[in-house]
């Protein structure tokens, strides 16, 4: 992990395990830059694959936050018996600053025209008084980081990779390199299919193109030349 220089907090942490100890945790997803993809350093929330992705994205789904809707803030930083105790914690000194590098990074690289003062007012409001917690299920599962208000919990990171705390078993990890991890839902967001046929692969400049449908999965443009077109009615393929 990179190491940050750690400057003395000068400000009282809130420390909300100490009240709203019956209430049970809500969430609160609204934070946008969440979903922004980028790398730091030797840090990256992109996946090696995309079906680490959707991994990552079912364990948050029918693991995290339903689980941490059941328990309370007293619960999260006790004994109980929830799959999130044993790897879910206040974030502290060294790995606070980090944390909060990290975050306004992913602020920044969510924003189409960055302005500092919006940067700083965010930090401000949001994280220069308040506790940073990790959240983690298992072992292989990723983290999250983020904040409470009063009982309700904003996540602000994600570390699917397990790159902020690394341990000596994380170093081991097979994916653990930023360098390999490349795939982000972007990826597939931007994605445009070449303009050549997609059955004889002839391009614009050899043949004239029609667009032939839309992807029903990417919902892209996809096309294909006349000649190749006219095949494909023959064929039965294409209905008229």
């Amino acid at each position: 992990m990179t190491k940050i220089k750690h400057n003395k907090q000068t400000k009282k942490l809130i420390n909300h395990s100490d009240s709203l100890n019956n209430n049970k945790i809500t969430l609160n997803l609204s934070y946008r830059p969440l979903n922004t993809f980028f790398e730091y350093k030797e840090f990256t929330n992109k996946f090696n694959t995309a079906s680490k992705y959707i991994q990552f994205i079912n364990v948050l789904n029918t693991l995290i936050y339903p689980t941490l809707s059941e328990i309370t803030i007293k619960d999260l930083s006790g004994n109980n018996n929830s799959i999130l105790c044993k790897h879910s914690h206040i974030v502290k000194d060294e790995e606070r600053n980090y944390v909060i590098e990290l975050i306004k990074r992913g602020y920044i690289a969510q924003q189409i025209s960055y302005q500092s003062e919006s940067l700083e007012s965010f930090i401000a409001q949001n994280i220069d008084t308040t506790e940073i917690w990790q959240i983690g299920g298992k072992s292989g599962d990723g983290r999250i980081f983020g904040v409470f208000n009063d009982n309700v919990f904003k996540p602000l990171l994600f570390d699917p990779n397990h790159l902020v705390y690394k341990t000596s078993k994380g170093r081991e990890r097979r994916f653990t390199d930023p360098k390999v991890c490349t795939f982000s839902p972007d990826v597939i967001l931007n994605f445009e299919y070449p303009r050549r046929c997609l059955r004889c692969t002839r391009d614009f400049e050899e043949v004239e193109l029609i667009m032939y449908k839309k992807d029903i999965g990417l919902n892209k443009e996809v096309y294909i030349c006349e000649e190749c077109y006219t095949k494909m009615i023959e064929l039965n393929h294409i209905r008229q």
